[in-house]
């Protein structure tokens, strides 16, 4: 069957301009030259959980228009899950095509620059860069050695021969260092000092983190110290897994009020509607990194929020809306929650942007509120 691809390719390119995603015309033309379809031949439809229900499959008669659509819209299709457990988990997808071009936007790359690209998937970002710098000077790695293989024959049909690696993306690809641009396309819990090691003096890493949809855009210095700013778009991406055998996921089970027994209550000084924020969530994310935030719903046509729950591997807080009453467990979650709020007012309600990382290698790594050296600062473990 004869694909008509590239209107469709044009099309999707112009509309990630009209986003304001796209802004230089490499990154355009990249996007309408290089065929999504070849890099996601079939993807699962995703059920009203978000977990993957049916697959839709692009050499099917029956479902070659709908997956041909979906392919060239701006929309995420997963490719790849497996379970843990009972639970359908992502591994792998073909990430919405507005995430991809901002964050290749961000990473400033310049002709004949050397890219270093952690997590291959489906090979589709592989490919527009290659398109952009050309194969040579592309290096990509994947923990999954399946993807990378499949990627590598999908880009050799197009004429891309980049260096295509299977290993743990944390510890990027030493032999072809160093690197202008380290470039992920999973979530990373720190920067890992193997990328430090890698990028050259005056280089960019261009990550997203583990801490509510974070996009970091770090630059190294001539000492080695990387440090940078987060970026203004929330970019939420799979977390960087390091093994097959041993796959992460982003979130944490919610212990139920038996395995967290209530031992007090607090009034609440955060209204509702504040949970919206992804700024808010942010920053409560700086004070507790290995918490979880779900919303009670009502079961209705309009649902409307009638609490929050904020929960580790071992403990939960519920505040109920309507009587603005926090309940705690052993570990008192609200009151660090209630600090993180008072704080969070005093600094004028920071958005993403006033905040920023740096990494010292063998040393420290924190976030700052401002600047590097603010006294309001975490450590990241």
């Amino acid at each position: 069957m004869t694909i008509e691809w590239k209107p469709l390719a044009a099309r999707l390119s112009g509309q990630l301009r009209a986003l304001g995603s796209i802004q230089t015309e490499e990154w355009a033309g990249a996007f309408a030259s290089v065929p999504r379809h070849l890099f996601v031949p079939r993807y699962w439809a995703l059920n009203e959980f978000n977990a993957p229900s049916a697959l839709i499959d692009g050499a099917n008669p029956d479902q070659a228009t709908t997956w041909l659509e979906a392919v060239y819209s701006n929309q995420f299709l997963l490719t790849q899950w497996a379970y843990e457990g009972d639970i359908r988990t992502a591994t792998s997808s073909a990430s919405l095509p507005s995430l991809v071009a901002g964050m290749l936007e961000h990473c400033e790359i310049k002709p004949n620059d050397r890219v270093l690209e952690i997590g291959t998937g489906s090979g589709y970002n592989t490919a527009l860069l290659c398109a952009v710098v050309s194969g040579e000077n592309v290096t990509t790695v994947d923990v999954d050695g399946l993807l990378v293989a499949e990627a590598e024959s999908r880009l050799a049909q197009l004429g891309y021969f980049p260096n295509c690696m299977t290993g743990d993306g944390a510890g990027g690809v030493a032999s072809h260092a160093p690197y202008d641009v380290i470039l992920s396309t999973c979530a990373a819990a720190r920067i890992p000092e193997a990328w430090i090691d890698q990028v050259k003096p005056g280089g960019r890493i261009v990550s997203p983190f583990t801490y509510s949809g974070v996009l970091v855009k770090a630059v190294k210095d001539q000492d080695g110290m990387v440090s940078g700013q987060f970026c203004p778009e929330p970019m939420y991406f799979m977390p960087m897994r390091p093994s097959v055998q041993d796959r992460t996921t982003a979130t944490v089970p919610m212990p139920n009020h038996l395995d967290a027994p209530v031992t007090g209550s607090m009034p609440t000084q955060i209204p509702i509607e504040a949970w919206d924020d992804i700024n808010w969530r942010l920053w409560l994310s700086l004070f507790l990194p290995d918490s979880q935030v779900a919303m009670s719903l009502t079961e209705d046509a309009d649902p409307r929020p009638t609490g929050v729950i904020v929960y580790t591997d071992a403990d939960r807080a519920d505040c109920d809306a309507d009587t603005g009453i926090a309940s705690y467990g052993r570990d008192r979650l609200w009151h660090t929650v209630e600090a993180a709020w008072s704080l969070w007012q005093s600094y004028d309600q920071p958005d993403r942007t006033r905040l920023g990382i740096t990494a010292i290698p063998g040393e420290r790594q924190w976030v700052w509120l401002d600047q590097p050296d603010s006294a309001l600062n975490w450590d990241i473990h």
